[in-house]
């Protein structure tokens, strides 16, 4: 399966595992919602179920309570008449609305009956010689506490409740009267307790723990709810006597409620969109990856990527010694196709390229774009270094065949730079740094060719890097210094200015020759930091001189092409006069003539700037660079100088003499001032003022010397 299929897979299974999660957590919410619920259900039917248990207990209880009140008249007044009867009576039944009679049975033969209308035939009743009495009565002498009976069905209709309480007439009770009962209606009871208004899907029953003799007798309600112990089972005190009310609850019967649906179709789309942007997200972070190691152009793995790969091949050959080869290819003539052809035809070149290379090379090699026409490839598992060497032939060779873009034919070659691992200490930048110069070194050979990295390659690079290094380091530690050599009127021996030299004394190697570091300086792009330093020593020691009334027309300084073409060149040199309060007069800007090559209309706005301020400049070492004769007119130079390789041959060459006449016309016809370098005898100093140079520099004179030297020379009186 292809590679980029199987990571899109990759990320859509990521994304599925995200939504099987929040899936999971919003069905988990859900269903505890739902719980929740229930449990709400659960704890209001608790609460009605006590509601009921409270209201059967208040009003059996009151209708007892207020029946007692008579037995304890009766235990008072044993022969109690009718009247007396009556009136006790109808004062208990309008207490309370759930009896229909009260009754006195005199040694268990009913005497008194409260109504009487409807219940005549009840007077005389002997209880114990009635059959459907006689058990109960039994219970209620024999325990001697009050017995609640039913619900029964009435003759006159209806059920209801009997309550039977003994009568004594002593504390003891040994001394027994009879029976005080009341009737209490069982629907009204019900409606009371508010068991006829039970919640929706909640079930109620009573059952009587001893009730007519039948012991755990339901007489209200499923029995079955008893039966379950999941149910709620209440009971109920009556006065000696004990009830149960038993509730069901079916949870299994309670819809979902919209609360809990919500929920879950909300946290359904949550986790629908949020699996999306984890996708969208993984598939980003994917193509953020990608364009963090490969190039989007060629596909190819980038420098960072070939970078890691290069490591693990440095890895792998210090600790197993496989050996690998890095091979950094160049396309020749690469511009010409993008000038003539567009850069469009360049791109589609470089695909080429990119697909023909991967066509060569093994699985096991890594082939990377660096960039613009440069291509590198590591070659991993190289048996011997003779193998590179016929792999980038055959580079070559496939090199050779036409690359055919839109019917167009393209020829192109390659330069190949080799590097092999024979270095313990080799590292990833080291190994590119090497191919780069063997590179380099195939390039000089004639193109079309490849080169192996050498150990003077390597020494050469490492001397860089180190010197690079102290460079840096110098700079911070300020161990750079300046010379002065000043530079004599050839008429009249006057001092005409100095010239600024910078020297470096190493701590540990010495003094290091500008001519070794200014070139490395140049190349590692440290020169810009190099001439901000020296403008800032020159102009800081021309305000002491100043301050000490030490006589000096100008100061000199070389400036590189790399500090000059800075977009902040202009700012830095006004700053630097501003800052010690300097004429910009007394200040000279030397440029040599390669300056000139590149961007010579920046340069040259520099110079009218600058020039408009009154600093002037130079031409340093004239006649050794590439600039042309229309430059050195169009530019705002005051000074031209004759660089000592003429200079040092001119009594013994007469070409020498000739270059250096001519240059010295020149610059009379351009009003420029001619400075001669290099000045070391007298007589080379007398055929150039007889040449009508203005000025000479050199040993015959005097040597760069010392700030703290230049002063103790008495200048105004050798002017004067």
């Amino acid at each position: 399966m292809n590679k980029n299929i199987k990571s899109k897979m990759d990320i859509l299974f990521k994304s599925l595992v995200v939504f099987l999660l929040l899936l999971t957590m919003t069905f988990f919410l859900s269903m505890q919602n739902h719980h929740l619920n229930i449990d709400d259900y659960r704890s209001s039917t608790l609460n009605q179920a006590t509601v009921i248990r409270s209201n059967l207990e208040h009003e059996i209880n009151t209708s007892l309570n207020l029946t007692l009140g008579l037995v304890v008249y009766i235990a008072n007044n044993p022969d109690i008449t009718d009247n007396e009867f009556a009136k006790i009576a109808q004062q208990i039944m309008q207490r309370t609305h759930l009896l229909r009679n009260v009754g006195l049975a005199k040694d268990n033969v009913i005497s008194h009956m409260f109504p009487l209308e409807g219940n005549e035939k009840a007077l005389g009743l002997r209880y114990l010689d009635t059959p459907s009495q006689r058990e109960g009565v039994l219970r209620v002498i024999n325990s001697k506490q009050t017995v609640i009976v039913g619900p029964i069905e009435l003759v006159q209709g209806g059920l209801a409740f009997v309550s039977r309480i003994p009568v004594f007439l002593d504390e003891q009770q040994t001394d027994y009267w009879g029976i005080a009962s009341i009737v209490m209606d069982a629907e009204v009871l019900y409606e009371s307790a508010g068991l006829n208004k039970s919640k929706k899907f909640v079930d109620f029953a009573l059952q009587a723990k001893d009730n007519m003799g039948i012991s755990g007798h339901t007489f209200f309600g499923d029995a079955s709810l008893f039966e379950n112990t999941d149910n709620i089972i209440l009971p109920i005190s009556l006065s000696n006597n004990e009830w149960f009310l038993a509730t069901r609850f079916n949870p299994e019967e309670i819809p979902y409620s919209t609360r809990t649906l919500l929920t879950f179709f909300v946290g359904l789309s949550i986790s629908i969109i949020i699996s999306v942007i984890v996708y969208f997200l993984l598939m980003t972070f994917k193509r953020i990856e990608y364009l963090a190691a490969y190039d989007t152009l060629t596909g190819l793995a980038n420098r960072h990527l070939f970078v890691d790969h290069l490591q693990e091949a440095i890895g792998r050959y210090k600790r197993n010694n496989i050996k690998f080869s890095v091979l950094l290819l160049d396309l020749d003539h690469f511009k010409e196709v993008n000038d003539s052809l567009g850069h469009s035809m360049g791109d589609e070149l470089l695909n080429a390229v990119a697909h023909r290379l991967q066509q060569i090379s093994r699985n096991t090699d890594i082939v990377a774009r660096l960039g613009g026409d440069e291509f590198i490839i590591l070659q991993n598992d190289v048996a011997e270094f003779t193998d590179s060497a016929r792999f980038a032939q055959k580079l070559l060779d496939e090199f050779k065949q036409v690359f055919i873009l839109d019917k167009i034919q393209l020829h192109t070659s390659v330069s190949i730079g080799i590097v092999t691992c024979k270095v313990d200490t080799l590292t990833a930048e080291l190994c590119m740094k090497y191919s780069d110069l063997a590179l380099y070194k195939a390039k000089q050979s004639g193109r079309s060719a490849f080169k192996f990295h050498n150990e003077a390659m390597s020494l050469s690079l490492l001397h860089e890097i180190e010197l690079t290094a102290d460079i840096k380091t110098a700079i911070k530690e300020d161990q750079f210094h300046m010379v002065y050599q000043p530079q004599i009127n050839l008429t009249n021996g006057t001092l005409m200015g100095l010239e600024a030299l910078i020297r470096w004394e190493h701590p540990v190697k010495g003094r290091i020759s500008p001519v070794d570091f200014i070139p490395t300086a140049e190349k590692r792009g440290l020169i810009a930091d190099i001439g901000l330093w020296g403008l800032n020593e020159v102009c800081r020691q021309a305000r002491l001189w100043l301050d000490e009334d030490i006589h000096f027309e100008k100061i000199a300084l070389n400036i590189s092409a790399q500090h000059i073409k800075a977009a902040d060149f202009t700012r830095q040199i006004l700053n630097a006069l501003e800052k010690y309060q300097l004429s910009p007069g007394c200040l000279e800007l030397e440029l040599t003539e390669s300056t000139f090559v590149d961007k010579f209309e920046t340069i040259q706005t520099v110079m009218l700037n600058l020039g408009k301020k009154g600093v002037t400049f130079a031409i340093d070492d004239f006649g050794t660079g590439y600039s042309s004769l229309s430059h050195i007119k169009n530019l705002n130079v005051t000074y031209l100088k004759i660089d000592y390789i003429f200079v040092k041959d001119m009594l013994i060459n007469d070409g020498d003499r000739e270059i250096i006449k001519a240059t010295i016309d020149m610059a009379k016809a351009l009003d420029m001032i001619t400075i001669a370098e290099g000045i070391e005898e007298q007589e080379q100093a007398e055929l150039l003022t007889e040449m009508g140079c203005n000025i000479g520099q050199g040993y015959l004179f005097y040597h760069p010397m010392k700030a703290k030297d230049f002063a103790k020379i008495p200048w105004k009186q050798l002017n004067s």
